[in-house]
């Protein structure tokens, strides 16, 4: 076999991979639809109420983290209540979700979190008021640069002219960054192609060529940004520079931190970049007593829970309960850190 051959013979088994991987994430979506009609109305006949808790892709960590959160719950849960992880496409069809009332709570981006509370008819909201409640911060989110190795991006700067994702306009991601392109003076015009896919779908755009980035707000470890790296041919780049430094300077819901090196067995040294952090929303109508069981929950077994959610080590500083909110406290929410004599802005050890 010709080393071209070879070389073709291993980009199709990585793709082949990547599909597997995609496949098996619909394969669970399609599962969980299915049982979600006979899930309530089993509910229904044994007089229980369904709490739904809004996550993310199934392939993401919002919704593990949300899945734990969940177990733990209906393993000491209030009587009458039963907890759901829902799907979602992300952090925005999470927030209009609150206010329509279709999600009980949810877990959003700390970013999109705060230009909900400052702008009700920002153009990525729904216009009516939103009486959202904060409830807890989980982990921070960096913002994550993944380039073709032949692709001969440094930098941000560097993407102009060249076939970035973005993601798809429901995504949290995808708002995050239009605002880093703006600070950066980019334009949608800068570049060859600029794409609109699903985690999974980029990664397999990625890593078969047909794109030359992949822009993400996730936290880390994450599987599928590791089976890239370990089988395409892409790296990690910093997402630093004075422009970007005054950016995040400038917007109190984001912090500047690292990826870890210890995140992925091919990264040599820490990345540079910066992070909004997975906030966790209720509204205010949601029942008192609900609210100040699910936050005793994630505190009470946060050392379960941060098995499920990524290693935020090597982040800028330790972050407290309230990182990175900025709606109001519930209530409940107030009594739970009161009652266990918790200063919610005191570092987490995460």
């Amino acid at each position: 076999m010709s080393h071209k051959d070879d070389a073709s013979a291993r980009l199709r088994a990585k793709k082949m991979n990547l599909q597997s991987l995609y496949l098996q994430k619909i394969l669970a979506l399609l599962a969980f639809l299915a049982a979600a009609p006979a899930m309530s109305e089993e509910a229904q006949q044994m007089g229980l109420r369904i709490v739904t808790f809004g996550s993310g892709p199934i392939d993401g960590a919002y919704y593990e983290a949300v899945n734990k959160v969940c177990a733990s719950f209906n393993q000491n849960p209030i009587e009458g209540y039963r907890c759901s992880t829902d799907p979602t496409p992300g952090s925005l069809y999470n927030l209009n979700a609150l206010k329509r009332g279709t999600l009980d709570f949810a877990l959003v981006q700390s970013d999109l979190h705060r230009e909900a509370l400052e702008t009700a008819s920002g153009s990525y909201f729904a216009r009516e008021p939103l009486e959202l409640r904060s409830v807890i911060s989980l982990y921070p989110e960096p913002f994550t640069i993944l380039v073709r190795n032949d692709a001969d991006i440094s930098s941000l700067a560097d993407l102009r002219a060249k076939r970035v994702d973005q993601g798809p306009s429901s995504s949290g991601r995808r708002p995050t960054v239009e605002r880093v392109f703006g600070a950066l003076g980019i334009v949608g015009s800068d570049f060859a192609e600029l794409t609109q896919h699903a985690l999974l779908v980029a990664l397999e755009e990625l890593c078969a060529g047909s794109l030359d980035a992949v822009l993400l707000v996730i936290g880390h470890p994450n599987s599928a940004v590791a089976r890239t790296l370990k089988e395409c041919d892409v790296h990690l780049i910093n997402a630093s520079g004075s422009s970007l430094r005054k950016f995040v300077a400038d917007n109190p819901a984001f912090t500047s931190g690292t990826i870890p090196s210890h995140s992925y067995p091919e990264l040599l040294e820490d990345i540079s970049t910066f992070s909004v952090m997975a906030t966790v929303m209720t509204r205010e109508d949601v029942p008192y007593q609900l609210v100040e069981r699910m936050a005793q929950i994630m505190i009470d077994h946060w050392e379960g829970l941060r098995k499920a959610v990524p290693d935020s080590a090597g982040m800028s500083k330790d972050f407290g309960w309230t990182a990175g909110l900025t709606a109001p406290l519930h209530a409940a929410v107030a009594t739970v850190f009161d009652n266990q004599g918790l200063d919610p802005k005191a570092p987490v050890n995460r």
